[in-house]
């Protein structure tokens, strides 16, 4: 195994922390939300450590490991569990530099990581009510999706039709455990892994031959797990109970802009492509589960598309484009229009 994962964080649930989720400025009741915030996270990670043990074994991939806990001042010292965007190492910022082949291999392994966190979680408690909390900061996402498009001068009746259609489901979906920050910035790379060269899987598969990602075979992987970078999934604060297709939406979508968007001598090296296949074909998902993943993604990328375009008004044609994708793909899920993966995979 290449790479190291060795290195430990101190974490705090602080009082503020409690405030972003319940808008109360009471400091006592920030306090009790820090806490049940804190107790989430580490009743999750307790289980799922215990429950992904034998079925992930040759992906490689592992959640945090908790070393010791301050209930008094809300603390967890957990295994590389800092804040991912200061990380060097995370999948988002190794893209770059990281060969294609790679980049799709992680993106393979992630996918079937997931559907093993959802399959391996259908009964697990961890907490009352699966986390209140954190389902709302999810449906808090969908409150916005109108002011989104209105601001690329789209059909903004949308975000309320999405939000009329879906925020329950949102609150009341209790299928697994769902990490809740799924997305590739939140996915830490072993220190030193991500430029070593890939091994020979022994396997001609489509995009060695120089093929596109849409014939990548997401299957084969078994025999090459051991000889991949170890990652880490972290920040696991959003952890509750609800539906997987959120975190599957989430992080095809920010896939997706990382494959369009990321600068350098290649692009499009089929992150979400890799991901979202491998998901799919291991969680056989019924219709219902994927519309609401094509809601998701649809969601996610009106979302990203607002927020780079506040942070960088000069990018507007670019992330308009963007918009009418999420628009797009909406659209399609909320007439109940399977063809919304095609659309997505695509563009």
């Amino acid at each position: 195994m290449t790479g190291t994962l060795s290195n430990t964080f101190h974490k705090y649930y602080n009082a503020s922390q409690g405030a972003n989720v319940g808008g109360s400025t009471d400091i006592q009741e920030c306090n009790r939300k820090a806490h049940e915030r804190q107790q989430f996270e580490i009743r999750a990670l307790e289980g799922i450590s215990e429950n992904l043990k034998i079925s992930t074994l040759g992906l490689n991939i592992r959640p945090p490991t908790i070393h010791r806990t301050g209930i008094d001042t809300h603390a967890l010292v957990v295994s590389c569990h800092g804040e991912p965007a200061l990380n060097k190492n995370t999948v988002e910022k190794m893209y770059q530099n990281t060969p294609s082949r790679r980049i799709r291999d992680i993106g393979i392994r992630l996918g079937r990581w997931l559907n093993y966190l959802h399959r391996s979680t259908r009964y697990l408690d961890i907490g009352p009510d699966g986390n209140t909390d954190a389902r709302e900061v999810v449906c808090s996402q969908y409150a916005r999706v109108t002011t989104a498009l209105a601001c690329f001068s789209l059909d903004n009746s949308i975000g309320d039709r999405v939000a009329e259609a879906y925020k329950g489901f949102l609150r009341t979906d209790n299928e697994c455990v769902c990490m809740g920050n799924f997305s590739p910035r939140r996915v830490v790379v072993a220190d030193g892994a991500g430029l070593l060269p890939i091994p020979d899987p022994g396997k001609d598969r489509g995009y060695d031959r120089g093929q596109g990602p849409e014939n990548l075979d997401p299957y084969y992987y078994d025999e090459i797990a051991d000889l991949t970078p170890p990652l880490m999934v972290v920040d696991w604060k959003n952890v509750r109970r609800g539906s997987g297709a959120t975190d599957a939406g989430r992080f095809a979508a920010e896939a997706w802009t990382i494959d369009r968007f990321k600068v350098g001598s290649k692009r499009h090296r089929g992150l979400a492509n890799a991901f979202l296949k491998a998901y799919l074909h291991a969680a056989e998902p019924n219709f219902e589960f994927r519309m609401k993943l094509a809601v998701h993604i649809g969601v996610q990328l009106c979302l990203w598309s607002h927020v780079e375009l506040l942070e960088c008004p000069s990018t507007w044609v670019e992330m308009r484009g963007v918009a009418e994708l999420g628009e797009a793909i909406i659209r399609k899920a909320l007439d109940g229009n399977s063809s919304w993966i095609d659309l997505f995979l695509k563009a």
